[in-house]
C-alpha cells in the first residue's frame, strides 16, 4: 500500500503554481475532471475560478487524437464478438509492463476462456512484446493483440465487458463515464484509493 507522503513531493510545484495564480486577476484554470465528480474539490479555492473541461460523451467514440498509428482490425473483431463478452487490456501510452507480470496475464486471459482485445506496444528497438510471450499462440486464437487502438472507440463498443488498466487518471475518468467495470491494476492505485474512499466506488485490486 502506497503511504500517504508518497506525493508530497510534487506539493511545493503545485503551491507555486497557485502562488502565481494569486497575483493574476481572476484567473480561469482548466482541470481535466466534471463537475458532477468533483463539485467540491472545483470550489475548494474560492478566489479562484476552476473550470472542469472533461466529463466525456458516450456517443462520441471519435473525439481527440492518438498519439500512435492504430490498427483498424480490431473493430470488425469486435463486431462479431457477444455483448460485454470482450476483456480490453491496455496500460497507457508510456508504460510497459514487466515479461514476468506479462506472463500472469497471459495466463489469467487464457484461463477465463474469455475473447480478448489487449494493446501491447511495439518497443523502441520496433520488437513486438507479443513475440516474447511464452504462449503466443493460445492467445492468438482466443484474443486479438494489438499495437494501439482508439481507447474510446473500444470501450463504447457493445462487446466491451471489462477494462484492465494501469488505473491512470483519464483511463479512470473515461471508464467511470462510459459505465465499464475496471479491474484496479496497482501502477496508480491512488487513483482508485481516490474512488473508492472518497466517492464509494468499488474496485478490485490485483498485486501481481
Amino acid at each position: 500500500m502506497l503511504s500517504c507522503n508518497t506525493f508530497s513531493a510534487g506539493l511545493p510545484a503545485f503551491k507555486e503554481q497557485i502562488d502565481a495564480l494569486d497575483v493574476e486577476v481572476n484567473p480561469k484554470i482548466l482541470l481535466n475532471t466534471f463537475d458532477a465528480l468533483e463539485s467540491k474539490a472545483l470550489r475548494a479555492i474560492g478566489k479562484h475560478n476552476l473550470i472542469a473541461i472533461d466529463g466525456k460523451d458516450p456517443s462520441d467514440n471519435a473525439f481527440g487524437g492518438d498519439l500512435l498509428q492504430k490498427s483498424r482490425d480490431y473493430v470488425e473483431w469486435l463486431y462479431w464478438k457477444p455483448q460485454s463478452s470482450v476483456g480490453y487490456i491496455s496500460f497507457g501510452s508510456f508504460f510497459n509492463l514487466p515479461l514476468q507480470e506479462m506472463e500472469e496475464i497471459a495466463r489469467g486471459l487464457l484461463e477465463s476462456y474469455q475473447p480478448f482485445l489487449w494493446v501491447l506496444r511495439a518497443l523502441a528497438d520496433g520488437e513486438k512484446q507479443e513475440d516474447k510471450l511464452s504462449c503466443k499462440e493460445k492467445l492468438e486464437k482466443q484474443g486479438l493483440i494489438v499495437p494501439w487502438c482508439s481507447k474510446m472507440e473500444v470501450l463504447s463498443h457493445p462487446s466491451v465487458g471489462c477494462f484492465v488498466t494501469h488505473c491512470g487518471w483519464n483511463f479512470t475518468l473515461e471508464s467511470l463515464v462510459l459505465g465499464i467495470p475496471k479491474p484496479g491494476f496497482y501502477y496508480h492505485i491512488q487513483n482508485n484509493n481516490f474512488f473508492h474512499h472518497i466517492h464509494k466506488y468499488t474496485y478490485i485490486e490485483y498485486d501481481i
